[in-house]
């Protein structure tokens, strides 16, 4: 009897994972802990390795999600019993992954004749049942189109969950940060790095406000017994939000040393599924692009999150600090309070003698901090 090789829980917020690569060929011999498969979850991507010996029939294409518990493949005895089931042109081929399939396919006139006009395949939809025109979904002449990757897709339920019946809105202040950034040049601070003051301060904050680390749900409000900060990270390779945890036990050096990490582990997709579960808050910052004003959007059982722009090009460096907030949770008099009080711990940091003796410096710019 086969072996078969189950799609894990790679993410607790994820039920299903997406095949990204097969190490084995359909037919090919297997020994255990040889890789198979490489499955993305939301996060990142996990290499499943074989627990069984045997011959590899893969039961899904690159590209195509498979359920949490439904196997991806089977490992067989003998290579005579494995019949390839999953063409790797994408839209072809069984879909025995979906845990869905109506095991027949049936067209209504109308759909032979869309499916027809538009070049489609009807192969495509083997084992989806009756397909009508409502089965094809719209059809957009003449536009390019591709398809979001499964990262891109649980982002946007995760978003759209966290606006899913709020009522959001949203504040900002703003400050001036040419002292700080002349305080943190004299005295040698974080390297000039405004970001993990802003943190050990937002975090500070957080622990003495526990509405700002709730969320609402049923008709009831429901608190963090911490501050768990999610960071959100985006060098190109996509958006991803790693927890900080503890952050308001941190120090600011401490808070910088962890994020220059979390960046690190960016770079080298070294993401464990653990390292996005259960954050309290979320911080995003756009001012090293050059960005004053913008509104984040919140995430699921979150009730703010804080953007950070800014403009290092205009006089006295802007800084804009704007929370989304969830109306249900926190009025707007609540989120002024906190947002003053938070630009207030920022500007104590600004030393007038420290600041005179930079100013009489040759300015370097953002690079010499």
């Amino acid at each position: 009897m086969p072996n078969s090789i189950l799609t894990p829980r790679l993410n607790a917020n994820d039920d299903a994972a997406e095949v990204a690569h097969w190490h084995v060929a359909d037919g090919a011999r297997v020994e255990v802990g040889q890789a198979v498969v490489d499955l993305a979850s939301s996060k990142a991507v996990f290499t499943v390795h074989a627990e069984a010996a045997g011959y590899l029939q893969r039961l899904a294409r690159i590209g195509q999600e498979v359920r949490v518990g439904v196997p991806v493949a089977m490992l067989h005895e003998k290579r005579e019993t494995v019949a390839p089931v999953v063409d790797e042109k994408p839209g072809t081929g069984p879909s025995p992954v979906s845990g869905e399939g109506f095991g027949f396919t049936r067209f209504s006139k109308a759909a032979l004749r869309e499916i027809e006009a538009r070049g489609l395949d009807p192969e495509s939809f083997r084992g989806a049942g009756l397909v009508t025109t409502a089965s094809l979904g719209k059809c957009h002449e003449g536009m390019r189109s591709e398809a979001i990757s499964f990262s891109k897709k649980i982002e946007i339920e995760a978003l759209t969950d966290g606006q899913s019946g709020n009522i959001n809105s949203s504040l900002t202040v703003e400050l001036s940060t040419e002292g700080l950034f002349r305080t943190m040049r004299a005295y040698q601070l974080l390297g000039g790095q405004l970001l993990p003051l802003v943190l050990y301060e937002f975090a500070g904050l957080l622990r003495q406000n526990p509405l700002f680390t709730a969320f609402y749900d049923e008709r009831r409000i429901y608190f963090y017994d911490r501050v768990d900060l999610g960071i959100a990270i985006d060098f190109g390779e996509g958006l991803r939000v790693p927890v900080l945890r503890g952050a308001d036990r941190l120090l600011p050096i401490d808070i910088q040393i962890a994020v220059t990490e979390l960046a690190k582990r960016y770079l080298e997709n070294t993401w464990q599924p653990s390292d996005f579960e259960g954050g309290t808050a979320t911080v995003t910052d756009l001012s090293g692009e050059n960005v004053r004003h913008f509104q984040p959007l919140l995430n699921r059982r979150q009730s703010v999150i804080l953007g950070i722009g800014g403009d290092r090009e205009m006089p006295g460096r802007p800084l804009t600090l704007t929370i989304v907030f969830d109306h249900r949770v926190l009025s707007g008099r609540q989120v002024a309070e906190f947002l003053s009080a938070l630009r207030a711990r920022l500007l104590r940091y600004v030393q007038p003698e420290a600041t005179a003796e930079a100013a009489r410096r040759p300015e370097r710019g953002a690079d010499a901090f």
